[in-house]
């Protein structure tokens, strides 16, 4: 089975994300599967390139890119739950959480008040199409349903070192 991982990278930004996108690749290949991951790149601010990155994911087909068939792609990160697949299975580790439970009207601007509702617009659509959904933890599957009335299965990720929790009886 050919699978396509969709996920962002952040330059300089690394951390738990990283863990979980590469254990799922692992895991996968680990499984017998073929695994190609796509990372996009993200930047927080300013809003203008959140916007053409979230274009430029929708009019993504990843069905059989340059001729080779995905049978299955696994978007991890916004904005990549609106890229066209067939099969399109979205593990959301969390929304863009700066337009969802961080924002503020008092806070905020005008470009960040457009950007929150084209962001719920965009997630709204993008996720109501996935053929599956599933979210990293209760708490996430809670607030995909809070914001946009869509549910999604809890799916926990292993820590990235697992084996040191495993006890191996002697």
């Amino acid at each position: 089975m050919n699978i396509m991982l969709a996920a962002n990278i952040t330059p300089f930004l690394h951390g738990g994300a990283d863990y979980h996108i590469q254990g799922t690749a692992d895991a996968l290949i680990n499984a017998g599967c073929k695994v190609e991951t796509l990372r996009l790149p993200f930047t927080f601010q300013p809003e203008q390139p959140i916007l053409d990155l979230m274009q430029w994911c929708n009019k993504l087909n990843l069905n059989q890119p340059n001729g080779y068939r995905v049978d299955r792609l696994i978007s991890l990160q916004f904005p990549c739950y609106g890229i066209e697949h067939n099969c399109h299975t979205a593990w959301i580790m969390h929304q863009h959480r700066a337009v969802y439970e961080l924002y503020s009207p008092q806070n905020s601007n005008p470009q960040l008040a457009q950007l929150k509702d084209a962001i719920i617009e965009f997630d709204q659509y993008a996720l109501s199409h996935c053929t599956q959904r599933f979210a990293n933890s209760k708490r996430v599957a809670e607030r995909l349903y809070q914001y946009n009335d869509l549910k999604a299965q809890p799916l926990y990720h292993p820590p990235p070192l697992i084996k040191h929790f495993i006890v191996q009886k002697i």
